[in-house]
This record gives C-alpha cells, structure tokens and sequence, in this order.
C-alpha cells in the first residue's frame, strides 16, 4: 500500500515511468516474433500445363512423370500432387516443410522444371510450363442451413454451376449440404486423374 501511495503522491514522477514504459514497449514491438497471420499450412508450389485434345492418361505419362522425375527431391520437398483432366490441363502441386524459404524453393522448382521441357511433346513446349507459389491457408468458409431445403435449389445455381463453368473448378469445389444431410459436391471434370508422390532422396 505505502508503495502505491508513493505514485498517488507523486503523480508527475508517476506519468514520466509510464511514458518511458510505453516508449520502450514502441521500440520492442518491431522485434518481438510475432505475426498478425502465422503460417500454419506448408507453402506449396504448382506447375500448370496444357496438352490440347490429349487424354488425363496421356497428360500423365507423357507431361506429369518426366517433370516429377526432374522435381522429386527438390530441397525441403515434402511430397508431390498431380492432377491431370480429361481437357488436357495438367497441375503439379510441390509441398514443402513449413517455414521454408518458398521463393528460393520456386526457383529451384522453375530451374528442375526448365530440363524436363524438352522431354515433352511440342504442344506442351508451345505453351510452356506456368510455375507459381501458392497457399494452401483456408481464407474463408461459408456455411449454409436450411431446415426445409429451400436454399438447395438457390445454392446450386449460383455457387455450383459457376464453379463447373471454370477451368480451375477443382482449386475451389462447391458443396451444399441441406438439414436432412444430403451433400452435392462440384465435380472436377470427368476424366480426371489424381497421383501422389511422397518425396525420394535425389539419386543424382
């Protein structure tokens, strides 16, 4: 008590320790390590191509394994994706360890994906190969209930048919789920091939 009433008694020496605190607590915040938005989802790198008029089995022997056999083992590669459909898109997803330096590891995926184009047919090389960081983080979710399925009819003609309309329906699929538990997912095309790689040690 004395302690506190030394501060009530002198409230100028009192204001001079409070600035001083929060001018020190001004300089520190710069430094402390601390983020508004952590990463919390390993950061990920894809690799687009088009084959036009080829099929998803064509898409993945003939594009999909030679630049993954180029890619496999890239520096802190944790697996590997590959999605090829039947309208000849082709999307290569790199994950990497959290917290890896994802514009080194991009450049290191664009430098292993450079010596696979020649192995590919001429209308991939025409096109070229589409090499871009990403992130996998969740931004938004929206959730819908309907106790008498009035909203299933609505959901469906403005989220779920714009979406199948896209080329890139399968980055964003919608789905709809109504109060008696029937659920209708956005499909990513017919034909479409999905493939998983973990990561190997580089052999070379």
């Amino acid at each position: 008590m004395k302690f506190a009433h030394f501060f009530v008694d002198h409230p100028v020496f009192a204001a001079v320790i409070s600035i001083l605190i929060t001018l020190l607590g001004a300089i520190a915040l710069p430094t402390l390590p601390v983020a508004q938005y952590p990463q919390i989802a390993p950061p990920t790198v894809n690799i687009n191509a088009t084959y036009p008029g080829a099929s998803a089995e064509t898409l993945a022997s003939t594009v999909a394994q030679p630049i993954e056999e180029q890619i496999n083992g890239v520096e802190d590669m944790l697996y590997m994706s590959s999605q090829s459909t039947g309208d000849g898109h082709l999307t290569i997803t790199v994950t990497f360890k959290l917290g890896a330096d994802i514009d080194k590891d991009l450049v290191l995926v664009e430098n292993r994906a450079a010596v696979a184009i020649p192995q590919l047919p001429s209308a991939v090389q025409a096109t070229g190969l589409v090499v871009r960081k990403s992130s996998p983080d969740l931004l938004l979710a929206v959730h819908m209930y309907s106790p008498d399925n009035s909203l299933d009819q609505p959901v469906h003609l403005q989220l779920t048919s714009p979406c199948t309309s896209t080329t890139s329906c399968c980055a964003c699929p919608a789905s709809a789920t109504s109060a008696a538990g029937r659920r209708a997912t956005t499909p990513c095309g017919s034909g479409s091939i999905r493939q998983g790689r973990p990561a190997q040690p580089d052999r070379r």
